[in-house]
């Protein structure tokens, strides 16, 4: 008889517990919908004040004596401190992705040693090259435009001419592929490969599509002689030169060159009339840095290894064809990996630097065909702080050098290896490239032809530099 008790005990304390929970939550339920009616009121009132107020104004304009209502200083206060509304924030958002517009802040740096900047680009300028003569420069940029800058005879001047060459993918390098720069090389990032064409002039005529729509030429009137599909096969170019024909009584004629560097494996080199005339293989786990000489003699990598190996582009000096592309020597002496190279405008000096913490000089002005090795003729600390190490170099007249990392760019004396000055921010975000004008220019108000450096990075502007005096 006692086990049917103790069940009524149960069922009647369960019933208790759901009857308690049931209460709780009505209770909060409760709570919450008097918040939210409070919320509502609240949010209706101010909007009744604020519908007023126009109708307190006119009551004031009659003389009458407008008293604001209580909720007006809160919505005031609530107006000041509240963000910007949608539209604002889009416009916003295209001004700065359009970047500054105009040649005022190009002209804003007040570094002692800034001669010009170049304007036109609408995105990040991946590369740049001179003409021979120091009148032109042409520039890759990520906007997918090469431009040819004519500087004539002041690189000074605020406003250069320039035509824009529309391109169908990202050129990575660019350079003049004639004497008279009317043609231009690029080699062009693909997805994933690498594409290299040739620009020549147009006929001036616009093209007639098979549709019978006219093609509309996009800034300069050029037309694509030739194009050279995966060069690199599925990898991604690293950095890429164009290398203009020349002559000299010295070495002769020296041939076109086009030379784009992978990321990992190789560097193939074209002539300007697109024929591939040799595949580097660096046999390295990546590579760094490109440098080809002004003349196309010499071709550098700087790769993972401590090691620098350096080519020789060999051609009949009579004509300027290209008889073979040979192993010269290779640079030994670092102790870890090299992370960039340049040669001089000579073909006597090469300079590099790595990651074990110093730069050097090397005579490569030796006869390598009976086994003579280059020799170390400087070496010094890089005068960086934090262990950090050049990213870029460029050897000018007289052996002046051009190092930089990040935004800063220093001149170093190619001869003892003194800092001869600094331009702490010569571009927002890194400098993408740097390189010595062929020749030497000159410059108003000063005497004599000085050396000048040109300089592009991701802050989409290109910019010019005198060595110092």
């Amino acid at each position: 008889m006692e086990e049917p008790g103790l069940g009524g005990e149960e069922a009647s304390t369960a019933t208790k517990a759901v009857i308690f929970i049931a209460g709780a939550s009505l209770l909060v339920v409760a709570a919450i919908m008097t918040l939210v009616a409070t919320r509502v009121m609240g949010f209706v009132m101010r909007l009744a004040s604020s519908g007023s107020e126009p109708k307190a104004g006119a009551k004031g304009k009659k003389g009458a004596a407008a008293v604001p209502p209580p909720e007006q200083p809160q919505a005031q206060h609530h107006a000041k401190h509240q963000g910007p509304d949608l539209k604002t924030l889009i416009k916003q958002s295209k001004k700065q992705a359009a970047g500054p517009k105009g040649p005022k802040e190009e002209h804003a740096v007040h570094h002692h040693l800034f001669i010009n900047g170049l304007p036109g680009h609408g995105d990040a300028v991946h590369s740049l090259s001179w003409s021979i003569d120091g009148t032109k420069i042409v520039t890759a940029c990520e906007d997918m435009n090469v431009r040819v800058y004519s500087l004539g005879s002041d690189v000074s001047n605020r406003d250069p001419k320039f035509k824009r060459i529309a391109c169908n993918r990202t050129p990575i390098g660019a350079g003049f592929a004639d004497a008279r720069c009317e043609t231009v090389s690029a080699v062009m990032r693909g997805i994933p490969d690498t594409v290299m064409s040739l620009f020549v002039p147009g006929s001036g005529k616009p093209e007639v599509l098979p549709s019978g729509q006219v093609k509309k030429i996009d800034g300069a009137d050029v037309a694509i002689a030739w194009t050279a599909e995966n060069v690199h096969g599925r990898e991604a170019v690293l950095v890429a030169r164009g290398i203009a024909p020349s002559e000299h009584q010295l070495t002769g004629r020296r041939p076109g060159l086009v030379v784009s560097l992978s990321t990992k494996k190789d560097c193939r080199v074209y002539s300007v009339q697109g024929n591939e005339l040799a595949t580097l293989e660096i046999a390295s786990l990546g590579n760094h840095d490109l440098a080809v000489s002004i003349d196309g003699r010499f071709i550098s990598v700087a790769c993972f290894t401590s090691e620098v190996k350096i080519w020789e582009v060999k051609c009949d000096k009579n004509t300027g064809v290209v008889t073979g592309v040979y192993k010269a020597m290779e640079l030994k002496g670092h102790k870890k990996k090299v992370m960039s190279v340049a040669l001089s405008h000579d073909n006597k000096r090469a300079v590099t630097v790595s990651q074990d913490g110093t730069l050097r000089v090397w005579n490569i002005d030796v006869r390598y065909a009976l086994a003579e090795d280059p020799k170390t003729v400087l070496t010094i600390a890089m005068p960086l702080s934090g262990g950090r190490c050049y990213q870029r170099l460029a050897m000018g007249p007289g052996g002046i050098i051009a190092a930089s990392v990040d935004g800063l760019v220093h001149l170093l004396d190619g001869t003892n290896g003194s800092l001869l000055d600094a331009i702490p921010d010569a571009h927002d975000g890194g400098v993408s490239e740097l390189h010595w004008c062929p020749t030497k220019l000159r410059l108003p108000g000063v005497a004599e032809p000085v050396a000048v450096l040109a300089t592009c990075g991701r802050d989409k502007r290109v910019r010019l530099w005198r060595a110092p005096l």
